[in-house]
């Protein structure tokens, strides 16, 4: 057993390490200031500044996710909007600093006064720090471990995509102070009696071989991101697990997607069942499909969910719009389901909360089913089909919780992970085909597709929590006489009312996206490869559409045919319509 000094002590060393980055980092912030009448040498300190920063990213990016964003979100306005009351936060951080020291001309002010108020948040930050030292033995390990797991999956899912780097493509050489922060950390504990000195030292060594790999790959188009996922990555979180498991340090630091027993990111448990709310069994999903394909649910058997959410088209279908019960066109095209389970919004503009709300809406909209739970459940409720499998699933009759319960334990059960690329991943697979690897980079990388579709889900699910659903601008068009012109479709700003979300729409999800076309919350594009076109030029604004607030790049993704096609191939790797969740 650990001496209680000896604990103190190893607290203490770690906390000081802790705090000694913190000064660091803002140290090379307001160095900033020395030159900030020469931008180009306020870049170069900038670059600094974000590499200080990393070194204690792990510890920062574990606590307060609004704080977060402040020292190193994306540089656009946050809306936590979840109803009720909009819940601005103005964008501000390194990721703001970059934006305006890559402008021109540049606002040597506005610079300054951001610097400063970067640097009055990290006093603040520091202070705090001084008592980390504080927390209770256990209590502090599962912190520590957790925000190194947690780390890697930043690096993963954000840092190597360029997420936080979108201008300047710094994205390679922050992976060595990322990774050095943290083994200051290991080799702590290595020096101490409370970790087993060869786990830790075999996880410095891990981390050391990856440095050493990014070293001398530093271009950010060239990359090799699946081989340093696969090869470097995935090893150190598996043994940060290792390590984790053998102190009994498994922890959820904060509420979040993530299931803290998860070994790496593509771990088939990877998100946790009970902040989606994932309750289910097989007989409850035999009930829920059942319902989901019966048309006797809408008064005169007119129309199933399976009517609009078809299972050869991904559970979307093939229509730009689907119609409505009198045979009109619906006003959106109908997404996908596949991976609904992990959603913390639902509709295209996130305008529900819970799946259960989508259900009713769409159960009472006269457009769409043109029904009622009450007329559902006196169907059911008669019916002696329903009522052996409800009393099979959960020993009663259904009621209205029942059938919503049902419904939506198929719809979650729809799990797309297991495709050729996740087995290969898993190391299920010894090898996936050289324009898969290929297509994979590119999309990780130089067409920053990830930037937006995330890793493992490749969809708008934020790392590395998974707490949040992303939207974005892109300037999808519409076509008015065969040319392309600016949508009136307003998007999530009809629910918030928030100005920078107009036009904005759902991040979908790109596993099984082969099948459900066409595409856009508009079915504007009739194929995957038009898609790729859009976002190469530049989206709405690179394709001569004013578009405000656009959160794609607008400038050309300078991507080739070949590599358009290559990406097609990952995309289509990705297929995976087999695998059904049931527990």
């Amino acid at each position: 057993m650990f001496s209680q000094s000896g604990e103190d002590k190893l607290k203490e060393n770690i906390s000081n390490h802790l705090l000694e980055s913190l000064i660091n980092f803002r140290g090379q912030n307001l160095k900033q200031l020395r030159y900030i009448a020469n931008p180009a040498q306020t870049r170069k300190q900038l670059q600094q500044t974000r590499q200080a920063y990393k070194t204690c990213e792990y510890y920062l990016g574990i606590g307060n996710s609004v704080e977060f964003r402040k020292i190193n979100g994306p540089n656009i306005p946050y809306d936590a909007f979840r109803g009720g009351a909009s819940q601005f936060v103005e964008a501000r951080g390194l990721q703001t600093l970059e934006e305006m020291v890559f402008q021109e001309p540049f606002d040597a002010l506005s610079y300054e006064k951001e610097v400063r108020r970067l640097d009055t948040l990290l006093v603040q930050i520091y202070e705090r720090g001084k008592n980390l030292a504080q927390i209770p033995g256990a209590s502090f390990h599962q912190i520590i471990w957790e925000a190194l797991k947690v780390e890697i999956y930043r690096i993963e899912s954000l840092g190597i995509t360029g997420f936080d780097t979108p201008q300047s493509g710094w994205a390679i050489q922050e992976i060595e102070p990322a990774l050095r922060g943290m083994m200051g950390i290991v080799n702590i504990y290595s020096g101490s009696e409370y970790v087993n000195k060869n786990m830790a030292d075999d996880l410095g060594r891990l981390m050391q071989d990856a440095i050493t790999f990014a070293r001398k790959n530093k271009s950010f188009d060239k990359f090799d991101r699946l081989h340093f996922i696969r090869e470097f990555l995935h090893p150190i979180s598996e043994q940060i697990h290792a390590i984790q498991k053998a102190n009994g340090w498994m922890y959820q630091v904060r509420k979040s997607g993530v299931n803290p027993s998860a070994k790496n990111l593509w771990d088939y448990l990877f998100f946790d069942n009970d902040f989606f709310r994932y309750r289910s069994s097989p007989t409850l999903v035999a009930a829920g499909k059942t319902l989901f394909h019966d048309k006797k649910l809408s008064p005169g058997g007119v129309v199933s969910c399976a009517s609009c959410h078809i299972p050869e088209y991904g559970f979307a279908d093939n229509k730009a719009f689907s119609l409505s019960i009198e045979g009109k066109p619906l006003r959106r095209n109908t997404p996908g389901l596949w991976n609904i389970a992990f959603q913390t919004k639902f509709y295209l503009d996130g305008r529900a909360l819970r799946i259960e709300d989508q259900f009713m809406e769409v159960i009472h909209n006269p457009e769409e089913m043109g029904s009622s739970l009450d007329f559902i459940v006196r169907y059911v409720a008669e019916n002696p089909v329903y009522i052996n499998l409800f009393k099979e699933a959960l020993g009663r009759k259904p009621g209205k919780y029942e059938v919503l319960s049902a419904l939506e334990a198929y719809v979650r059960s729809l799990f797309s992970f297991s495709s050729e690329f996740d087995r290969y991943m898993r190391r299920e697979l010894p090898e996936l085909k050289p324009e898969v690897v290929n297509g994979f980079n590119l999309f990780a990388g130089k067409a920053k597709c990830a930037t937006c579709h995330f890793l493992p889900l490749f969809n708008g699910l934020l790392p590395p929590f998974y707490d949040e659903t992303e939207f974005e601008i892109l300037g999808t068009p519409v076509k008015i006489n065969g040319v392309a012109a600016a949508g009136t479709d307003l998007g999530r700003y009809e629910k918030t009312g928030v100005e920078f979300h107009k036009r904005a729409f759902k991040t979908g999800g790109i596993r099984n996206a082969h099948l459900n076309a066409p595409y856009m919350h508009n079915g504007v594009f009739e194929t995957l490869e038009e898609v790729l076109n859009f976002y190469n030029h530049g989206g709405g604004i690179g394709n001569g559409i004013r578009t405000e607030y656009q959160t794609l790049p607008s400038d050309s993704l300078r991507l080739s045919a070949k590599e358009i096609q290559d990406i097609l191939s990952f995309i289509q790797a990705l297929e995976d319509t087999v695998t059904h969740r049931t527990k």
